[in-house]
């Protein structure tokens, strides 16, 4: 990883890497990926300690960031992207964590959370559910309603 954090942008580093000692070929030389032994499912190795968490919110939120990224393991202060999160991830996330609070949340409260204990924060909070976005085409049906008034049967002259 070192070695790769030198070289590449930080969002193209890899979280965790598996050593195999040759790749599995198909007939077809291409390579057989069900043949690939499992990546752990571990916790990778991070700058920051373990962190248990401690309330109901916080251990909920570290189920929901494991689940979302496929680990058996996180910590309480593990940052989402660098136990290989990405984008799509982090929509899963947000979803996960808007079944959860029962209320909507918008990608950059996600984003900004950043680990399991910002989740956390996100689930204790008790602000009410936003309400759905309107589509564009709801808001013209409804101008169009205003301007233009239907009118039933009626005189010309």
């Amino acid at each position: 990883r070192e070695y790769l954090a030198g070289r590449l942008p930080d969002f193209m580093v890899p979280a965790r890497l598996a050593s195999v000692p040759a790749l599995p070929l198909l007939g077809s030389g291409k390579v057989d990926r069900k043949a690939l032994r499992v990546v752990p499912r571990g916790r990778p190795e991070l700058d920051v300690p373990y962190a248990e968490p401690t309330t109901g919110g916080q251990r909920r939120a570290v189920e929901l960031v494991a689940r979302v990224l496929g680990l058996d393991e996180v910590g309480l202060d593990d940052d989402f992207f660098a136990l290989g999160g990405d984008s799509l991830r982090l929509m899963l996330l947000r979803g996960a964590l808007e079944t959860a609070a029962d209320r909507q949340f918008a990608l950059a409260e996600v984003f900004a959370a950043g680990t399991p204990r910002g989740c956390a924060r996100l689930l204790d909070t008790e602000e009410p559910a936003r309400p759905p976005a309107r589509r564009p085409s709801d808001r013209r049906r409804r101008v169009r309603s205003r301007t233009a008034p239907h009118v039933e049967g009626g005189d010309s002259g």
